[in-house]
């Protein structure tokens, strides 16, 4: 018989008050679980933000834009009809916008709140899931080795010491109350109805923070058949979770839209030439990955990338899936069967068979699926010193051990999230034949150099700036042509990065030489831009002309390559040819006063001084900037 720790109270945090007022056992244990899990996540508190994704949800989030000087009910708003990087998940931004408006409004300055309180909710889910394990039926001590193992896992670390993770602990921690709350009306029958509802409140919750609370009438339904109930009867299987269907749902669909708005939905380059098998192959690897990982938390990284060349092991994984479900059918066994099955509910849909992201794994994915594994420990830990109580010492001695281990790898892994530097520069050590830690080095230097910050220097003057980031994306440039990839706008990046550099040093040969090398790789309207750009602002006026003639001939709409132009044919003594172009661009955009000042000026070059005190008049009074003597 499950223990009932609810007693008769019909209210969520009954478990918990009874837990702290009745229970002095438990009282104890969940308070060591915090000291500990505080204590090996302290590092994480002192981290900055990284520029991996964190801008995208904190500095260029148009949501956030007014709040910290002051609240606005509009942007508010905005938080919940609108998405994040393809992500709908509101409540997280809310958490971020309360944040910047009491504590920090300047989160590059001051990143203390916002680590403090994903530290604060991982301790909240780890003392949660130690609730949900008691009232699965394990013991106290039971209960804690599971919780424990939840709380300081290496592979939290990423959804704990990242800030854009607040996803993970605010998702994870009302998943578990939803799932606490469950029980609770499983537990109670149907004549306590209020345990329903409150599961639906903390679903709903749930649902507002990570679109991976859709696993969560699966997960239910595997708690239906750890407790004996028929799952698969008509009355439990819809009717009852009716409410989870549709919110799932509609969840889905919601995050559905917004992938497909951002049209990221497979558009991973090294996934394009996947075949099914190919992308089923890669799904069963990462299935294996996260299972070998929970026993040794081997090659942490922030990115897993797809492999361009698929290895045999992958394929091999693919046959070990129906292996391992035929070994699982013969063991017969309802707890490993639940923890197993629990576990694979709640990753299945992270995969990535149908890839919305640049990698095929991460560790953050694991992070509720971990628990059904965490269950069958702790459940084998309990059966094992109930069968053999004179042997518990010495398993107590290998578990402290073993956990001890896993607590200094943790506490080493918060300090590679430390900066972004930190971050790249162990995933270059991991991956040096890779060219995407080079590149994220040179965009992180080239970008500080640019605004120059001293919060966010790393006491590195701007030339030594310029030059780490040059030396990182020749790097990335390198890296890429070993590998014989070339993916054309990836590499054209790499090249045009390198060449504003050398650009901003007025270097121009150089710069011209990456611009050119980006339009080998990228013969487009923005790589012909560059170029142009750069001769146009060394006066180089007849060598700019055949790159917006390039522009033009892709875009014969470029409002901005007709003016250019007319302005380079202008300097270089061809004012007909010039005001032909300008005609064009006033046509084509007849509200910008630019194009009529420069007509002006051409008329007046004409000779026609009634047309260019027209065009001049008329730029002044759509308020442009126009020389006094055009006016004359």
């Amino acid at each position: 018989m499950v223990e009932n720790l609810t007693g008769k109270k019909p209210a969520f945090f009954d478990t918990i008050y009874n837990l702290f007022q009745k229970d002095e056992k438990g009282k104890l244990l969940i308070a060591i679980l915090v000291i500990i899990v505080f204590c090996i996540f302290l590092p994480c508190l002192s981290n900055s933000v990284v520029f991996w994704d964190d801008p995208d949800y904190l500095f260029t989030n148009k949501s956030l834009e007014n709040i910290g000087s002051e609240w606005s009910w509009k942007s508010i708003g905005h938080i919940f009809t609108s998405e994040v990087g393809a992500n709908y998940n509101p409540l997280p931004v809310f958490t971020y916008a309360a944040e910047k408006y009491f504590f920090s409004q300047d989160p590059v300055a001051s990143t203390f709140m916002f680590h403090f309180d994903n530290l604060l909710l991982h301790i909240g889910t780890t003392v949660c899931v130690f609730i949900l394990l008691t009232k699965l039926g394990l013991g106290k001590s039971a209960s804690f080795l599971g919780a424990l193992l939840f709380g300081i896992h290496p592979m939290r670390v990423e959804s704990v010491a990242w800030v854009t993770e607040r996803k993970d602990v605010l998702y994870g921690m009302f998943y578990v109350m939803a799932l606490i709350t469950y029980v609770n009306f499983i537990q109670s029958g149907y004549g306590k109805k209020k345990w329903y509802f409150y599961t639906i409140l903390w679903s709903v919750v749930a649902y507002f923070s990570k679109i991976q609370t859709v696993s969560l009438p699966l997960s239910m339904l595997v708690m239906d058949y750890y407790f004996g109930r028929k799952w698969y009867a008509p009355k439990t299987l819809i009717l009852e979770k009716l409410p989870w269907w549709v919110l799932s749902l509609a969840c889905a669909l919601v995050n559905l839209y917004f992938l497909n708005k951002v049209n990221i939905i497979n558009n991973e380059i090294a996934m394009q030439h996947y075949s099914i098998i190919d992308k089923l192959a890669v799904g069963a690897y990462a299935y294996c990955v996260y299972l070998v990982k929970f026993v040794f938390p081997y090659q942490m990284l922030v990115l897993y990338p797809f492999p361009y060349k698929i290895p045999i092991l992958y394929f091999l994984a693919l046959g070990f899936i129906p292996l391992f479900v035929y070994l699982l059918y013969r063991l017969k066994n309802k707890n490993v069967v639940f923890g197993v099955v629990f576990f694979t509910f709640n990753v299945m849909f992270l995969l990535q068979v149908v890839s919305a992201g640049r990698a095929y794994l991460a560790d953050r994915f694991t992070y509720i699926a971990y628990i059904g594994l965490f269950f069958i420990v702790a459940k084998t830990y309990e059966w094992f010193t109930d069968i053999f109580p004179a042997k518990k010492i010495l398993v107590n001695i290998a578990l402290a051990a073993y956990l001890s281990v896993f607590a200094v790898i943790t506490f080493n892994q918060i300090k590679v999230w430390k900066n972004t530097e930190t971050l790249w520069q162990h995933y270059t050590e991991a991956y040096s034949d890779d060219y995407t830690g080079f590149m994220q080095l040179g965009a992180l230097y080239q970008g500080i150099a640019t605004a120059f910050d001293p919060n966010v220097t790393m006491g590195k003057s701007s030339d030594e700036l310029m030059r780490l980031a040059i030396d990182n994306f020749k790097m990335a440039i390198l890296k890429d042509s070993l590998q014989g990839r070339h993916y054309a706008l990836v590499t054209a990046n790499i090249y045009e990065s390198v060449g504003s550099i050398y650009a901003a040093l007025s270097k121009v040969d150089t710069a011209a030489y990456y611009f050119s090398r980006q339009i080998f790789f990228d013969p487009s309207v923005n790589s012909y831009t560059n170029i142009a750009l750069l001769y146009y602002q060394r006066k180089q006026y007849a060598l700019t002309i055949p790159y917006l003639n390039q522009i033009i001939r892709i875009d014969p709409k470029s409002s901005f390559a007709f003016h250019r132009r007319a302005l380079c044919e202008g300097y270089t003594g061809h004012p007909g040819d010039a005001l032909l172009d300008i005609n064009m661009a006033i046509k084509l955009q007849p509200n910008d006063p630019k194009y009529f000042i420069v007509r002006s000026q051409l008329y007046r070059r004409l000779n026609n001084v009634a047309a260019s005190k027209a065009d001049a008049q008329k730029a002044k009074e759509m308020g442009g900037n126009v020389p006094p003597e055009l006016l004359n």
